[in-house]
């Protein structure tokens, strides 16, 4: 079956319009990636309560095979302060709704698995755990994330905009037709009119061979839209300025490295979770602060729950 780009996203439109009647799982444990859920606003658990892990348990009892239920019971359980990693039931949730090619739990899933809390064997870890660990493959990541984005999921749609333009970690040494791509996701954004549309396709024109002019006005909209309060935009222009402001004209009014960790700052502190793993490469040995493996190891760690939190959906600098 062949569906035309503009047939599919209308298609995913019609899905996101939260219908339904929430129950308890729905209102303590709804996925804020999810754009199938029926809330339109969704919380993020900072920790799970026991009452969102049993109303959920209660909704997989009565729905067993509403593959939403078990993505939210998945995100309840990965949301528990001391939860064991990995976590095999919530994993095990995840694979059953990816069978069935639900976009959210291919989202979640794809997430944990860059986070290498999936092994490589689900089944055979989970039967004898004292084995030792091997992490999933990180390239299914990247194929769980295309699957999620074809069928309109904007957070997937941002993170293979970020892999295409070589600022993720599953692709190396981008090809032009890879820097399309990225385009072509930043476009769908812009398209659906998503908040981060803007400052991921002026981002992707940083990083893509364009010419100077163009750069330059990249850096001028998230320029803007950094001062309009965008996460995005400040995490992506401080990036750039941190490594690069020494090829721009910039006529000596911004000094890069203080105006670039400041706006990379501002990101993390607001919970944005590419600025997060950004701060932490930055104690890493091509980092631009001394080495130091713990304090890299915790602003990763805390990239990674950041991720799974789904705070890039729901924060207040949005745009």
């Amino acid at each position: 079956m062949i569906v035309l780009p503009g047939i599919l996203l209308l298609m995913v439109c019609s899905r996101s319009s939260f219908a339904g009647v929430p129950n308890e799982c729905d209102r303590l444990a709804s996925y804020p990636n999810d754009v199938e859920r029926v809330l339109a606003k969704a919380e993020f658990l900072k920790a799970a309560t026991p009452a969102a892990v049993a109303a959920c348990r209660e909704a997989l009892r009565e729905h067993p095979d509403s593959p939403r239920y078990r993505v939210q019971m998945s995100y309840a359980l990965l949301m528990q302060v001391d939860r064991p990693r990995p976590h095999m039931e919530a994993i095990s949730l995840l694979f059953s709704a990816v069978d069935e090619g639900y976009a959210a739990a291919e989202l979640l899933l794809a997430l944990l698995i860059r986070a290498g809390e999936v092994p490589a064997s689900p089944s055979e870890f989970r039967q004898s755990p004292a084995v030792p660990f091997e992490p999933y493959p990180p390239a299914a990541a990247f194929e769980l994330l295309k699957s999620a984005a074809d069928k309109g999921n904007p957070i997937a749609m941002q993170e293979l905009a970020i892999e295409y333009s070589n600022l993720g970690g599953f692709l190396h040494s981008p090809t032009s037709s890879r820097y399309e791509r990225a385009r072509q996701w930043a476009g769908r954004l812009v398209q659906m009119g998503h908040w981060s549309g803007k400052a991921f396709a002026a981002a992707v024109v940083l990083w893509s061979p364009s010419g100077s002019a163009d750069r330059r006005q990249a850096v001028e909209t998230l320029t803007d839209l950094a001062g309009l309060g965008s996460c995005t935009a400040m995490h992506f222009l401080g990036r750039y300025l941190l490594f690069n402001a020494e090829t721009l004209d910039l006529g000596g009014s911004i000094r890069a490295n203080p105006v670039a960790l400041n706006l990379i700052r501002q990101a993390a502190a607001n919970g944005y979770s590419r600025a997060l793993r950004t701060y932490g490469r930055l104690y890493s040995p091509l980092g631009a602060f001394d080495l130091n493996v713990k304090t890299a190891v915790y602003w990763m760690k805390r990239a990674d729950d950041a991720d799974l939190r789904g705070l890039n959906a729901i924060m207040s600098c949005r745009l």
